[in-house]
């Protein structure tokens, strides 16, 4: 049933979906959901819970989230045989109190055990399903205090994260909060869930938490993690180094892409890349990289050499207009595009240029094109040329 207002809910439902339109251009615009309860059946109206799914591109799934009561962390909506799961080690208890929306794990244990080895071996294994390789940020739902009158007894959590298949981590989680709070831990790169590795959170006592000194126990409460899928990196910038071998257990260990160890400035345009030897002062394989861009600080303009982990300018401070293509041809790189001279106005160019990396100088080709050149291929029949 369409609804765009008013959206009645059967009382005689215990549920009711409601879809978005599923059109990229609507669903970018959306940056929140408001729900206004304005009637209701009987003497007033009342909201359990509301779930958010995303359709991805093979289910529909919500923001991954792992409950400490393993009860709790099956998919509705997912047929995969991989599901979200927990394990306890220690003496946990369930703890459901009247203010609180659900029910959580609850370790209590003397002030002076705390260092104890029983204690520290304590813990909870959570396994959450991450539906898409890509980058997480991993919040921690910390039940408030007050909801059972403990706030004497808090202290902080140790939150071990086993993130890929060499990368671990180990963040303090505070406690003292008065009401519930999701807490932000982290933010990182986390591979799909596989058969082969899925990542994990271990929760336990952090042995040198805060305690209020009136206290004579130490209470940890854990309920659920969720990540919520972020941006990947920032500083892109016109270009992706991305891994030779795609090979899907290569995911486990890190990123397939990354930025260059030194991106181009903000705003950058890259319209062509070519990969060929630069035979300067240290003869080395060089990426170079040719569009619309420029930084005063490094002195390159419109294009540039990256061999790792810097970006060089090329002779003459690069190009006076916007690159498109480039192709190299034995030792010398051809670009075409729109310009009409270096970047210093020192060799007047018209679209088409020849850059020798040999001796590191730009030449004109005759008298250049009358207009933009936006593709460049090497041609051999005729010899060496584009």
């Amino acid at each position: 049933q369409f609804c765009a207002q008013s959206c009645p809910i059967p009382h005689d439902y215990a549920w009711q979906e409601f879809r978005f339109v599923d059109n990229a251009a609507t669903l970018a615009n959306i940056s929140g959901i408001v729900i206004n309860i304005v009637d209701w059946y009987g003497m007033g109206g009342g909201l359990n819970k509301i779930e958010l799914y995303q359709r991805g591109k093979y289910l529909l799934f919500s923001y991954p989230r792992v409950y400490a009561d393993d009860r709790f962390s099956s998919s509705p909506c997912s047929q995969e045989a991989s599901r979200p799961s927990s394990s306890l080690n220690g003496d946990w208890k369930s703890t459901t109190p009247a203010s609180y929306h659900g029910t959580y794990k609850t370790l209590t244990v003397a002030k002076a055990d705390v260092n104890s080895t029983q204690t520290q071996s304590a813990h909870v294994r959570m396994v959450p399903y991450v539906p898409e390789p890509g980058f997480y940020k991993v919040y921690m739902m910390v039940p408030g205090c007050q909801n059972t009158n403990t706030c004497l007894q808090r202290s902080s959590a140790r939150v071990d994260l086993t993130l890929t298949r060499k990368r671990t981590l180990s963040v303090t989680v505070p406690q003292h909060n008065l009401e519930d709070e999701e807490i932000a831990v982290y933010t990182d790169y986390m591979p799909s869930s596989t058969q082969e590795f899925s990542m994990s959170i271990s929760v336990g006592l952090d042995a040198n938490g805060t305690v209020d000194p009136r206290a004579t126990t130490v209470e940890l409460v854990v309920d659920y993690f969720r990540l919520e899928r972020v941006t990947s990196y920032t500083d892109l910038n016109g270009v992706i180094e991305l891994a030779s071998n795609l090979a899907s257990p290569l995911q486990a260990d890190g990123p397939l892409y990354r930025p260059l160890a030194t991106p181009l400035p903000d705003s950058s345009v890259v319209y062509s890349a070519a990969f060929g030897v630069s035979n300067d002062t240290h003869p080395a394989d060089t990426l170079y990289l040719g569009g619309r861009f420029s930084s005063q600080e490094t002195g390159f303009h419109n294009i540039a050499q990256y061999r790792y982990p810097k970006l060089k300018p090329l002779s003459n401070t690069g190009i006076w207009g916007t690159v498109y293509s480039m192709t190299f041809v034995n030792s010398s790189l051809y670009v075409g595009g729109s310009f009409n001279a270096t970047a210093d106005q020192a060799v007047a160019l018209s679209n088409i240029a020849q850059f020798s990396t040999t001796d590191q100088t730009w030449r004109s080709l005759s008298s250049g094109v009358d207009g933009a050149v936006d593709t460049m291929v090497p041609y051999s029949p005729f010899g060496p040329s584009v």
